[in-house]
């Protein structure tokens, strides 16, 4: 699967990635898909590519 963020939320990741918070863009945005999960907010799981 590819993923086009909207330039802040691509931004925001590599930051991210370059703070040393994750060692890739990939895990942080899967981090982020788990806590959506575990917040029970799949329905915004929907919306990220708008």
């Amino acid at each position: 699967m590819n993923l086009n963020l909207p330039v802040e939320a691509n931004d925001f990741v590599k930051s991210l990635v370059a703070q040393g918070k994750y060692q890739s863009e990939e895990a942080a945005v899967v981090d982020g898909i788990r806590l959506l999960k575990g917040q029970g907010d799949c329905a915004t799981i929907g919306n990220l590519g708008d």
